[in-house]
């Protein structure tokens, strides 16, 4: 059953960085739509053609790459963070875009959305640093990601979770 959710995992994965990989900008959009009888060369479309700096193709890269150690999660990981500091960063801060498949115009400001999300601190950014960070940095074991990015310990009813100075004796 493992093995099923991780071969379903992968695939999932592969689909999410293939639409990376397949836009102009090599920044995956906000939605697509499959095409299962293609008329044309694509057998996708971006419904909505945005990027607005989300976490999650990050996420499962950092997760498959934890749980597997196969190096092309965090290659590809790498080749998304050059493609967001090519089309995403602005001179003071970072954008999402209006158009993956768009560029950038002449002057480097059209294809901006002039909206940097919280969560591109808070998760995208925290993935990419922890997807090339050592494993002992919030261990998959110990902890849980919350769909915030916030680590929580894993909790065990044998550890004490209280400090030895603060714990109150019970008889």
């Amino acid at each position: 059953r493992n093995s099923t959710h991780l071969s379903l995992a992968k695939d999932l994965l592969e689909t999410c960085t293939a639409l990376y990989s397949r836009s102009q900008t090599g920044i995956g959009p906000e939605s697509a739509l499959f095409n299962t009888y293609p008329e044309g060369d694509e057998d996708w479309e971006a419904v909505s053609p945005k990027y607005l700096l989300r976490p999650e193709t990050l996420e499962s890269l950092f997760i498959l790459w934890r749980t597997t150690k196969d190096s092309k999660y965090r290659d590809r990981a790498w080749t998304i963070w050059t493609k967001i500091e090519a089309h995403c960063r602005t001179p003071l801060a970072y954008s999402g875009l209006v158009d993956v498949n768009g560029g950038r115009s002449s002057d480097g400001e059209g294809n901006w959305n002039d909206s940097m999300q919280s969560f591109f601190f808070a998760e995208t950014l925290k993935y990419l640093f922890l997807i090339f960070s050592d494993d002992t940095l919030i261990p998959l074991d110990k902890y849980v990601l919350t769909t915030e990015a916030h680590p929580l310990r894993i909790f065990n009813p044998k550890t004490p979770h209280v400090a030895p100075q603060h714990r109150t004796s019970t008889r």
